[in-house]
């Protein structure tokens, strides 16, 4: 079977049916198909081009500050084109105002608020369009963007202590490995010097460290050089291999102290985003998908498709949730009950909660841990390179 191309981005320009000039951008895996698809929404392109410049980043927080705000407008009277047209001249970043007025052309051309939002992936994610076609087929749109824009809220914060709980140890190593490479180059070698002088042998710590300084020295760049080519092609080839990225969110999920901040952070935004989709009228089967994805950790993806088919097959949920270890025991427990009582989506809310309380609770011991942990290693790799560089003086001095 051939390989299809992978998406790229392609700014266009072109005239709607009504003679109203457009322009935006579209993902396509050549031009073609681009003008193809730039048709069949009824648009006659004119020009379709790659851009020179990368695209912009666009934050998490901004997404969201734009589905809350478009809850308000909506919720306030105002139509959605007037809204989509009023938040695209507020906002810093021209990627979301061209991104809201092509939503807003496409609405035009009549077009559904969540079909607009599919043309846009890197800012609408899969459960978004899903919770907005939900929300448009019962009448209640500016309640459920709300309700998308709580729901990323409270993945944003998850993710936010994740990160702040790493944050600090790579901090750490990053000025252990600044310093350690300032000593070598800078300060051992004019110790060095000082010691040729000494005329006498020196402690093994500090040949070793005078070695290491010298041959840092001689190759220090070309080993920087190779080591950074080397972790670039790693990772290159890490995000081409599916397979290697499981195992790696495996290897996670088992390291002492971190993994159970994952787990459990990957527990809270899998039971969060069920609960919404569930809560939304998403049947539970088409639910579990984007639940799966949305976890943060590839280990729950296999294990969410095996659930699927376990639900397809007739077994309940809590029998299927047992059979994989990613799921703790409370969640088993806690969606039996759901089940039993006919209130899974608030039961699964509540395991949302109970597991970012538990996020929380993790991130401030691993707090309280890390700090002294961090700064003994950083102790004793600088105060052992110190050490070793003062031996001979305190040798010196006994002799003298």
């Amino acid at each position: 079977m051939a390989k299809s191309n992978p998406a790229r981005r392609y700014l266009w320009t072109g005239v709607a049916r009504n003679g109203t000039p457009l322009n935006g951008e579209i993902m396509a895996s050549n031009d073609v198909r681009a003008r193809v698809e730039l048709r069949r929404r009824g648009i006659t392109p004119v020009r379709v081009e790659r851009p020179w410049r990368l695209p912009q980043r666009i934050p998490a927080k901004t997404i969201t500050l734009v589905l809350r705000q478009m809850a308000t407008l909506i919720h306030a009277g105002i139509p959605l084109l007037a809204a989509l047209d009023t938040l695209a001249k507020t906002q810093s970043l021209s990627t979301v105002s061209r991104a809201l007025l092509e939503m807003r052309n496409e609405l035009q051309m009549g077009r559904s608020l969540a079909q607009s939002m599919q043309q846009h992936p890197s800012l609408f994610d899969r459960m978004t369009c899903t919770l907005v076609a939900a929300g448009e087929q019962a009448g209640l749109l500016d309640l459920m963007l709300e309700r998308i824009a709580s729901y990323r809220e409270k993945m944003l914060a998850i993710r936010s202590k994740v990160h702040s709980a790493m944050a600090y140890p790579l901090a750490i190593l990053a000025i252990a490995g600044i310093v350690t490479i300032l000593m070598l180059t800078l300060v051992i070698p004019a110790f060095e010097t000082t010691f040729s002088s000494f005329g006498a042998a020196l402690p093994w710590p500090t040949r070793i460290l005078i070695n290491l300084a010298s041959t840092f020295q001689t190759y220090g760049l070309w080993l920087i050089t190779l080591l950074t080519l080397g972790i670039v092609a790693v990772y290159h080839s890490w995000q081409q291999r599916p397979h290697w990225q499981t195992r790696t969110d495996g290897w996670l999920l088992r390291l002492p102290g971190i993994g159970k901040l994952l787990q459990q952070a990957a527990l809270a935004r899998w039971s969060q985003t069920l609960a919404s989709l569930i809560g939304a009228g998403i049947p539970l089967l088409d639910a579990l998908g984007p639940a799966g994805d949305s976890a943060g950790n590839r280990c729950f993806i296999a294990p969410t498709r095996q659930i699927q088919q376990l639900l397809q097959q007739g077994t309940s949920f809590s029998s299927s949730l047992s059979g994989h270890p990613v799921f703790s025991a409370l969640t088993v427990q806690m969606v039996a009950v759901g089940e039993a009582s006919g209130t899974l989506d608030d039961m699964l809310r509540k395991i949302a909660d109970i597991y970012e309380r538990e996020v929380n609770d993790t991130v401030s011991t691993l707090s309280n841990l890390m700090e002294p942990l961090m700064m003994l290693f950083l102790g004793l790799i600088i105060g052992g390179m110190v050490i070793a560089m003062y031996l001979p003086i305190f040798q010196l001095g006994n002799v003298l």
